[in-house]
């Protein structure tokens, strides 16, 4: 049997209504995770529905945070902002990438008028640790990088369908290109990495270890590999427990024991030691689960002076920063926050937090 079924949960899930709104307005919720379900028919058919969903992993409890009335159409993967204040979606078919903060509300980041025709992905964006936005876009066939998040755009290559993640060393990963992964360097050479063919989607846990999903020839469903970090001998498979799908995306917490997926059925949590597969929410009679984007919002942590979830050597530059003042802060990382230098929680910024510093720098694997 390919998913392990615990009843609680589906009694959970069948017996909980359905919220219409974010349960927290004052920000988001740490372990909470979001995905897309589409409502059939027409995809911008003001008559069905588009949703960004948010789920409690631990009930299957779901609230839709935003939906087709706020001009998300067709969407197509999902990242919380660097600051973890937004969540960003790719809305393929009218051209448009949007933030959604914690109460629902959707802005426009980037549309038409900066060159988007249709942003695409499983999870087909990311930051890197310098706040470097990047994005595929099917329509225009290009990977694209905005600088500092802000335009104008630069065209990195081709692309279409793939999966783009910012690793602990500095790299930007990304799903494609024949179905391999590939390491692209901040000065814009690229290297394959490892030996996969068939990739559907990547990620990184919160430890750096890299997890790669790839599908079964024959679409006989999907094998998911992860490495020790980042050394390409170490691979190993994890499970081959899930069907095959049209899209398929995966994500972590801030557990590295739980991976959480989705495709077109449901979305689910594979415990990674076991390879034991739970059903967290199936698709309904009249919606389904895209499978093209998931993510899980996770606070940024104190150290992270350049929000890229690790904390390393990439840290040191802004925490210098950070020590001196708001102007240099700002100059060096604006899509962060200055208060995650406040180690020694005395409530400000300064030379006292060095040693705080130095030692969790030590201490971090």
């Amino acid at each position: 049997m390919r998913r392990t079924l615990f009843t609680i949960l589906l009694v959970a899930c069948s017996a909980t209504p359905v919220g219409f709104a974010q349960p927290n307005s004052d920000g988001f919720v740490s372990g909470h995770i979001f995905t897309q379900r589409y409502g059939g028919g027409e995809m911008c058919n003001a008559n069905r529905k588009n949703w960004v969903d948010e789920i409690d992993p631990l009930t299957g409890e779901r609230w839709e945070l935003a939906d087709r009335s706020d001009g998300l159409c067709g969407m197509t993967g999902l990242r919380f902002s660097p600051d973890g204040q937004r969540l960003r979606v790719l809305s393929y078919w009218n051209a448009r990438i949007a933030d959604i903060d914690s109460a629902g509300n959707v802005t426009t980041a980037y549309d038409a008028n900066d060159g988007i025709g249709g942003p695409i992905g499983a999870n087909g964006l990311c930051w890197d640790h310098a706040g470097n936005f990047y994005v595929t876009d099917d329509y225009y066939y290009e990977f694209l990088k905005f600088p500092r998040d802000a335009p104008p755009k630069q065209r990195l290559g081709f692309a279409s369908y793939y999966t783009l993640t910012a690793g602990p060393d500095g790299n930007v990963y990304l799903s494609g290109w024949g179905g391999y992964v590939f390491a692209l360097h901040p000065i814009g050479t690229r290297r394959r990495f490892g030996d996969l063919t068939n990739v559907a989607c990547i990620e990184f846990d919160p430890h750096g270890n890299l997890f790669v999903a790839t599908s079964i020839t024959g679409c006989q469903g999907y094998v998911i590999h992860a490495y020790d970090g980042l050394d390409p001998t170490s691979r190993r498979v994890v499970t081959t427990g899930f069907n095959c799908s049209d899209f398929f995306a995966i994500t972590f917490c801030e557990d590295s024991n739980t991976l959480y997926a989705t495709d077109a059925e449901g979305v689910y949590a594979l415990d990674v030691p076991t390879g034991g597969i739970t059903t967290i929410r199936e698709s309904e009679e009249y919606s389904i689960y895209r499978g093209t984007g998931i993510a899980c919002y996770v606070p940024p942590k104190k150290g992270d002076l350049n929000c890229d979830r690790w904390v390393n050597a990439f840290d040191i530059d802004p925490f210098i920063a950070a020590v001196m003042g708001d102007a240099a802060y700002e100059v060096l990382a604006p899509h962060c926050d200055r208060s995650l230098a406040d180690l020694n929680d005395d409530g400000s910024v300064n030379a006292f937090d060095i040693d705080a510093f130095i030692e969790l720098l030590t201490k971090t694997p």
